[in-house]
């Protein structure tokens, strides 16, 4: 005769079946935190560069006088980041606005917008440092003999780290890369 006999209670298989989903399940939720965290600092890197082209779009309407032309930068670049011959407002260093021209205003905008002040040694005081800007190019659309008689658009182009759709794998080494810097754009036409 047979004896049924009931257990109570889990059988030890039961546990690491149990332990290995939860495990897998952990593992990706600090994934998805990963990715939450990347995509967040790449969000708050686009709205510092919206700021940027906002107070250059700004500059170019509170200077109505300047030539039709003499916004128009076909490519400036980290390396063009030399200070103009006149500052043309007060500065961080100290130094007393000196009295400028329409279009010395004009480039002094430009350079102040995109490269900006420096406060020295081991400090992130300007766009180009703090946010890896790459390139700016202001276009003017329908040039007049005025800024106001002018439509632009100005583009700023940064580098951002993003996480990649698709892992990249060093087959030699068997390491995992899962950033890809790419380059972003972001372009806004001015109507002064």
């Amino acid at each position: 005769m047979l004896i049924k006999t009931q257990s109570n209670g889990f059988a030890l298989i039961e546990v690491v079946v149990t332990m290995f989903v939860m495990a897998v399940g952990l593992l990706g939720l600090s994934a998805l935190q990963s990715v939450s965290v990347k995509n967040g600092l790449d969000t708050g890197t686009r709205s510092q560069v919206i700021w940027v082209v906002t107070e250059l779009t700004e500059r170019i309407r509170a200077n109505p006088d300047a030539d039709g032309n003499s916004y128009v930068k076909a490519a400036f670049t980290p390396a063009d980041c030399a200070a103009p011959t006149k500052r043309c407002a007060d500065n961080s260093a100290g130094a007393a606005a000196t009295n400028c021209t329409a279009n010395e205003m004009a480039a002094y905008d430009v350079w102040d917008s995109f490269c900006g002040q420096s406060a020295g040694t081991g400090v992130l005081a300007n766009a180009t440092e703090s946010l890896d800007l790459q390139s700016l190019s202001i276009t003017c659309n329908s040039c007049g003999t005025t800024v106001k008689d002018s439509n632009y658009t100005v583009s700023v182009s940064w580098i951002s780290e993003s996480i990649s759709q698709q892992t990249q794998v060093d087959q030699a080494s068997s390491n995992f890369d899962a950033t890809v810097q790419q380059t972003r754009t972001i372009s806004m036409p001015v109507y002064p």
